[in-house]
């Protein structure tokens, strides 16, 4: 970060710096009167607000639902909750090009169906913002349902005996012991977005972030590592000072659930409206989330997304093809990559 303070004779300069940190590429307004994209920093910071604020509604139902709710197809939620952190983030960013990228089904149904001409719209922050959605809920599923198993079934138990109504209970026990899972959610939630390069390099387009904008100033044609470190520290900032607002929220509370032994006691049954909200938001979710690995895949097996449907398997034969002539030689293209990712 103190490369931000040197220019390039490696000098302290803090009119270099002021330079750096105040540059109208990293705090322009424009956007607001509409003539020119936002400054980097505007960028995100606003997309860490937007993408922070969907993993923890996501999260508490999506465990909610697993630890309360099914019990059939809990295995199965349970999967679909946490696949897109299992598996790469491009996966996930693929899947999102080929259902609402210009080529994509969305953009040609809507082309067949309303004559509208397929566009770009989804390479921009709506494309990052989704796919950020998609792959930090996961993240704060985990978290809640740690926090949601941590409470003390008996709790909201003895709330009933008292002739307290279970929605009541939920609201009054149950809720609060919730907030701090729900703010370190949030946390996470925000300095994920703000740390993310594989979405926005995917899926942005013109869209710039801090992120993407600090490896084009390492690797790209200006080289200038001070402007690296200037928005590196920027991004920073942002993240201590949400962590410091995070604390204060919190404050000095105790949120813990005391009793004198073991409780092993089976959770009761979501009352009903907090069931409604859980079924009607996580499971469309947790659908949408398999249609998009479901295309992800099966991209691989039609000749041209878009185009041409048809099946085949000609995509893996040039991926990975095998000559078995005179012994076996790896002729697929991307052999080496597979071999170079394995051993790493």
């Amino acid at each position: 970060l103190s490369a931000a303070l040197f220019d390039d004779a490696g000098q302290v300069s803090a009119t270099e710096a002021w330079g750096r940190l105040s540059s109208a590429r990293v705090w322009s307004l424009r956007c607001v009167t509409g003539e020119q994209s936002c400054g980097v920093a505007w960028n995100t910071l606003g997309l860490a607000l937007a993408t922070a604020t969907g993993p923890p509604i996501l999260g508490p139902l999506l465990a909610l639902l697993t630890e309360r709710a099914l019990v059939r197809a809990k295995p199965l939620v349970r999967v679909m909750s946490i696949l897109p952190i299992v598996t790469p983030p491009f996966v996930v960013g693929l899947g999102l090009i080929l259902l609402f990228g210009r080529a994509g089904l969305v953009n040609e149904a809507l082309e067949q169906l309303f004559g509208l001409e397929p566009s770009r719209w989804f390479y921009s922050a709506k494309g990052v913002w989704l796919a950020q959605m998609i792959a930090f809920t996961p993240i704060s599923y985990l978290m809640m349902r740690g926090v949601t198993q941590a409470i003390a079934p008996t709790l909201e138990e003895a709330a009933q005996t008292l002739r307290a109504r279970p929605m009541y209970a939920f609201i009054t026990i149950t809720l609060p012991l919730l907030g701090p899972g729900l703010a370190n959610a949030f946390l996470v939630g925000f300095i994920e977005s703000m740390s993310d390069f594989g979405n926005p390099i995917v899926v942005g387009g013109q869209f710039a972030v801090l992120s993407t904008e600090i490896f084009f100033a390492i690797v790209g044609a200006q080289i200038d590592p001070g402007r690296a470190a200037s928005l590196a520290l920027i991004l920073s900032a942002f993240a201590l000072a949400v962590f410091v607002l995070q604390r204060k929220a919190l404050g000095k509370g105790s949120y813990t659930s005391m009793s004198g032994k073991g409780d092993n006691g089976i959770p009761p049954a979501l009352p009903a409206p907090v069931r409604r909200v859980a079924m009607g938001v996580a499971v469309p979710w947790l659908g949408f989330t398999a249609i998009i690995y479901l295309f992800a895949f099966a991209g691989g097996f039609v000749k041209l997304w878009g185009r041409d449907y048809s099946l085949t398997l000609q995509h893996f034969h040039t991926a990975f093809g095998i000559d078995w002539h005179g012994g076996i030689t790896l002729t697929g293209a991307a052999w080496q990559s597979l071999l170079t990712t394995v051993r790493l």
